[in-house]
């Protein structure tokens, strides 16, 4: 069962949204529309993200690997290949337990086996 729910934590953090602005969505809504150009900083003097055309608040950052700002970001995971953010960061700590707990699994499953296997031949 764990196995199970190491896949599902594992696919959603790979398959889910990072925490991609909602206004960098409504932009790719689209397409064919051409975007306004903000200003350089709003009013609380935010500065403008340049490639994404949204502002960079307190908790959001522009992620030069994925080339997109990613809300209440954590890291850039090379093992997915993605941001962990705001909207993934769940699931990434999910499937971190999940790891851990299948190969404590695999390892005492592993160990009793390999025992029982050199028992046996001690025996003989």
């Amino acid at each position: 069962m764990s196995v199970v729910f190491g896949l599902w934590a594992f696919f959603m953090t790979l398959l889910g949204d990072p925490g991609i602005p909602k206004e960098i969505y409504l932009m790719k809504a689209h397409p064919f529309k051409k975007p306004v150009r903000l200003a350089d900083s709003n009013e609380n003097g935010d500065p403008l993200c340049h490639d994404c055309n949204v502002y960079i608040i307190r908790s959001r950052e522009h992620c030069s690997l994925c080339n997109v700002c990613i809300d209440e970001v954590d890291h850039h995971c090379v093992f997915y290949s993605k941001c962990i953010g705001k909207g993934n960061i769940g699931y990434f700590r999910m499937s971190l337990v999940g790891f851990v707990l299948n190969m404590t699994y695999f390892i005492v499953i592993f160990g009793f086996i390999s025992m029982r296997g050199h028992h046996n031949t001690v025996e003989r």
